[in-house]
C-alpha cells in the first residue's frame, strides 16, 4: 500500500482496537471471521501485482477462515469486496480484467474446496431451515443501520454507554458500534483526500459502497440487492458489512496519516 512504517502501525492499531472488533469478541463467529480480512485483501493484492502462485494459494487458504471461523456472511461480503477490487485493478492498470475475473472465480472455488468439511453440514443445515427458501425482506434487512447512527463513528456513546446507562438506540450496541477513533476518523476523511492517489480513490469509493449496503432498508439499494442476488436474501443484519468499511477506514487514516506528515 506504499504506507510509512509509522502509517502502517497507526492502521494496524485502528483496525485492532476499533469499536466493531473490541464489541463482537464475545461474538466468536463474526469476531473469527472478521479478522481474517487484512491478510486476505494483501494476498490477492499481491497476487495480482506479481501473479505468483504462492500468493495465489495463500489468497485462496485465507479466504476460506471465515467459513471455517462459522460465518458464511463474512465470506459473502469479502467476495464483494474482492470483486470490487480487482475489477478497479484491471481497468487503473490495464490489466486484462477477464483472465484477472476467472482466475479469482478459481480463488474462490479452491477456497470452498478447502473449507468443505465445515461447508457441507452448514448447507444441509441451510436447505432445512427457514433460510433454505429466502428469508422476508423485514427479516433480512433487520438491524441495519440508521442514517441517524452515523454520529457514532465520533461521538460512540452518543445512544448510551450500555456499561454505565441503558442503550437508547436501535438495534444492538455492538450491531451499531464501529468507532475507530475521532482522529483516525479525521485523517480518514479529510487529510487522506488532500493528495491525489488512485488507491485512496478506491478506498473511499468502496467504503461508500460497503457502508450503502450496512444501510439496509434505509435505502432503496438493499431492496435491489435483496431481489436480485440471491445471498442477500438468505442472511441478516446489514449492519455487520461495516467491518469492511472499518478496514477501509483504517488504511485511509494511514493515508491520511502520511499526507499530513509530508504536507
Amino acid at each position: 500500500f506504499k504506507l510509512s512504517n509509522y502509517a502502517s502501525f497507526l492502521v494496524s492499531l485502528v483496525f485492532m482496537l476499533n469499536g466493531y472488533i473490541i464489541t463482537r469478541v464475545e461474538f466468536f463467529s463474526v469476531f473469527s471471521s472478521s479478522i481474517w480480512i487484512p491478510a486476505i485483501f494483501l494476498f490477492v493484492k499481491r497476487y495480482l501485482e506479481k501473479q505468483k502462485l504462492t500468493y495465489f494459494l495463500l489468497s485462496s487458504f485465507f479466504m476460506s477462515m471465515p467459513i471455517f471461523a462459522g460465518s458464511v456472511q463474512i465470506y459473502f461480503y469479502n467476495l464483494i469486496l474482492l470483486i470490487i477490487y480487482i475489477v478497479w485493478f484491471s481497468l487503473s492498470y490495464k490489466k486484462d480484467i477477464f483472465k484477472n475475473i476467472l482466475r479469482y472465480c478459481v480463488m474462490c472455488i479452491l477456497s470452498l474446496a478447502l473449507s468443505m468439511v465445515q461447508l457441507l453440514p452448514f448447507i444441509e443445515y441451510v436447505i432445512n431451515s427457514n433460510r433454505g427458501s429466502g428469508l422476508d425482506y423485514q427479516s433480512a434487512s433487520c438491524w441495519s443501520l440508521p442514517i441517524t447512527h452515523l454520529i457514532n463513528f465520533v461521538l460512540p456513546y452518543f445512544y448510551g454507554d450500555p456499561s454505565l446507562s441503558p442503550y437508547v438506540g436501535e438495534g444492538q450496541f455492538w450491531v451499531m458500534c464501529f468507532y475507530i477513533g475521532f482522529l483516525p476518523f479525521i485523517l480518514a476523511v479529510i487529510f487522506s483526500l488532500l493528495k491525489k492517489n488512485k488507491m485512496i480513490l478506491f478506498l473511499f469509493i468502496t467504503f461508500l459502497c460497503f457502508l450503502i449496503i450496512s444501510l439496509g432498508r434505509y435505502t432503496p439499494v438493499f431492496y435491489v440487492l435483496y431481489n436480485f442476488i440471491l445471498p442477500f436474501k438468505m442472511i441478516r443484519y446489514p449492519a455487520t458489512a461495516m467491518y469492511i468499511g472499518v478496514l477501509l477506514l483504517s488504511l485511509l487514516a494511514g493515508y491520511g496519516f502520511d499526507n499530513l506528515q509530508n504536507g
